[in-house]
This record gives structure tokens, C-alpha cells and sequence, in this order.
């Protein structure tokens, strides 16, 4: 990756329970990003969190958050919590990337907030203190005094109670995090980006690794001066030379290998969409009029041993109960390193590499399909919550 090219990361928002709303709303309108794990302790150092038992290490997820910001980060934001707010994310980026300007290491905050289905999101957010990175319960005790009195006297009650009163207060909630920069911070939509939409990451605070190449494309697109149009452009930004097919999502790609199969052989059906429906296949279809199904795997998986084992499970069901056809859509380079054979049957009967598929489809096959799966075609504006 070129060396100014930030890593990506993920921040969801995802708190199912709608007394979390009103703050949902706030952050979003705020253009903020943060987690909540707990109301004590308070501090940002993670060594703090030694002793607090959650299921998803707080102390990492605090060690993430201070670390995207110092750094910088690309950041996918999501406010999949509030239901008017689950049709795109916030793409921008967040800290100073690479500065060791001491006045933009100060980008971390503690937003403390009214808690509650009947606040007003208006006034959601109480107060809000800028914090250094990783600041400590006693650096953030001396500067109470800049927070508004209620929010003060809560910060100082939380503390007081060593966080006990979450449990017996509904009023508020104390979160950690950041604003977005505002210069290249926009919101993007889900049917803009169906291979972001699909690559959506679950749990809290993490990078963004598998499938990163359409969060670079959302973000070259609509908030730098690229102005990319296909999700492959980016690949030149990156510095990569692996573009083409790797460009798809695994949904994408599964989609490109099942219209190849509809478009190579007459009569082809699809009898189960594909996906993660199925165990040992990623497509189960038939041929009409004739009494054969047609089994298919679809990866981009790298690993030689593990694209053998996928291969032996989808082969095992090759029997005499009925006639089927079987296809294994994997990348080029793991052909080779194939046994000859396996259950019976030459590798070379049922294997063909994603990249050929790919390359068939821009030459002739479709490249209007590859066009829809790989075009970008911004649509303005954001959700009016």
C-alpha cells in the first residue's frame, strides 16, 4: 500500500434498544463516531480497563480508538441503530495521519449524554471535552470544570461510585470517541455501493481488512479529489497491481460465477440464490428439462490446503443417487498445487480460475454486467433524522 494511503477501519453504531436514539441521532448529525462500554472507568488508558470483564474487550476496543486517531484512519461509520439510519454510513477519516502537530493530538472526547426514548436529540449530548490521546482519569479531573454542571456532577458521580451507577440510573450515558474531519467526511449509500453493503463488519470498533477495496472506493469517490468511477480505479491509488476480479466482493463474485453459468449453458436455473445458504456449495441449480443439477463453489481463498479441503466436500457429493454437474470457481494461482484428481474426478473437469471467468465476461461474455457490478454513480444527499 503507498505510504499515504491511511489503513480502514469500522465503527458501528448498532445499539438495538431505542432509548439509545436520541444519542444515535446526535452522533449522526454531529458527524461523531463512538463506543460505550460501561460507564467506568472513565479515562481513555486502557491499562484501566484491566479488570473490567465484557465480552468485547473494552480495553481493545479503547486501545482502537485512540490508536485510529493517533495514526489516522479511513472510517466506515455506521448508525445501524436507529432504523432511519440503515441505508448508507458516514465514509471519511479521522486523526492527523502521520502529524506530530502536539495541537491536532488532541482529537479524542468524552461526550457524555441524556439517556432516554423520550430525550430530544437536540439535547442528546450534554457536553463534550477534548482529550488527548490515551488521557488518564487524572488529567481528565483537572478539566472538569470546562464541562457544563450537569454533566460535570455526573462524570464526577460516575467516578465517586466506581461506575455502579449505570446500573441504577437511566438518565445518562458517558461514551468515547471522536468527530469525523469535516473536510472529506461524507455519507454514502448502500445501493451505491452494494460490495460495501455486503462486506458489512460486525462487532464494534476494528479494522477493516477483508474486502477494504470498496472502502477505499467510497472514500476516493465522494470525498477526495480522485473522482474514481469504478471500484477498480482504486487499485491505481492504492498502489496495487491486482485489480480486475479482486475487485468484487465475494457476494459480486458469487453473483458474476452464477450468471456465468446461466450464460454457458442452455437452460440453466438457479434453484437456491446464492450465498450462505448452503454448507459445501455456494450455488445449487438445475438444467431444465433434463434431470441434472448443477453444484457450484465460488472463492477467493489463497490457501492451496484449504482450497483442496473445499473441493474434496463439494466433490463428495458426486454419487450415483443423481447426475449433477459440478463447478469450482477458484483464483488461477491455486489450480496448480491441485492433485490430479480427486473422488474420481480430474481437477481439470470442474476447475476454472475467477480470473478467467472475469476476463470472458469483459471480452465478450457481459461487460455490461461488469460494468454494473464495478460502476460508482454517487447519489447526493444523506437522511434527514
Amino acid at each position: 500500500m503507498s505510504e499515504t494511503v491511511p489503513d480502514t477501519a469500522y465503527i458501528n453504531h448498532a445499539w438495538s434498544d431505542a432509548a439509545w436514539n436520541p444519542i444515535i441521532t446526535a452522533l449522526y448529525r454531529n458527524q461523531m463516531a463512538a463506543i460505550h462500554f460501561g460507564e467506568y472507568p472513565v479515562s481513555l488508558d486502557s491499562n484501566k480497563w484491566d479488570k473490567v470483564k465484557e465480552k468485547n474487550t473494552p480495553k481493545n476496543s479503547i486501545n482502537r480508538l485512540c490508536e485510529y486517531n493517533r495514526e489516522g484512519r479511513i472510517i466506515a461509520a455506521s448508525y445501524t441503530g436507529h432504523p432511519g439510519l440503515s441505508d448508507g454510513r458516514y465514509v471519511g477519516t479521522v486523526g492527523p495521519a502521520g502529524t506530530e502537530n502536539e495541537a491536532q493530538n488532541h482529537g479524542m472526547l468524552l461526550i457524555v449524554c441524556r439517556f432516554g426514548i423520550d430525550v430530544d436529540p437536540d439535547d442528546a449530548i450534554v457536553d463534550t471535552l477534548p482529550l488527548p490521546i490515551g488521557a488518564t482519569w487524572s488529567q481528565i479531573e483537572t478539566r472538569l470544570d470546562e464541562l457544563t454542571d450537569e454533566a460535570s456532577d455526573y462524570v464526577r458521580s460516575v467516578v465517586e461510585n466506581e461506575g455502579a451507577l449505570e446500573e441504577q440510573s437511566d438518565q445518562y450515558r458517558i461514551l468515547k470517541g471522536f468527530q469525523l474531519n469535516e473536510s472529506d467526511v461524507n455519507w454514502v449509500w448502500n445501493q451505491d455501493f452494494p460490495g460495501l453493503w455486503a462486506a458489512n463488519k460486525r462487532g464494534t470498533i476494528m479494522g477493516w481488512n477483508k474486502g477494504n477495496q470498496h472502502l477505499y472506493a467510497a472514500y476516493y469517490s465522494s470525498a477526495s479529489d480522485d473522482n474514481i468511477d469504478r471500484v477498480d480505479d482504486v487499485y491505481d491509488i492504492l498502489g496495487k497491481d491486482k485489480s480486475g476480479v479482486w475487485a468484487l466482493s465475494e457476494g459480486q463474485l458469487e453473483a458474476l460465477c452464477g450468471e456465468y453459468l446461466r450464460r454457458k449453458n442452455d437452460n440453466y436455473v438457479e434453484l437456491i440464490s446464492a450465498g450462505g445458504a448452503l454448507s459445501d456449495a455456494d450455488i445449487f441449480g438445475g438444467v431444465e428439462n433434463a434431470s441434472r443439477e448443477v453444484l457450484a463453489q465460488v472463492t477467493f481463498e489463497s490457501d492451496a490446503n484449504k482450497i483442496e479441503e473445499k473441493l474434496r466436500r463439494l466433490l463428495a457429493y458426486d454419487s450415483d443417487r443423481y447426475s449433477a454437474d459440478f463447478w469450482f470457481f477458484g483464483p488461477k494461482s491455486q489450480e496448480q498445487p491441485l492433485p490430479e484428481e480427486i473422488e474420481g474426478t480430474p481437477v481439470s473437469d470442474v476447475y476454472v480460475p475467477i480470473e478467467t471467468v472475469f476476463e470472458e465476461f469483459k471480452t465478450g461474455l457481459g461487460p455490461e454486467f461488469v460494468d454494473l457490478l464495478l460502476a460508482i454513480d454517487l447519489t447526493p444527499g444523506r437522511p434527514s433524522i
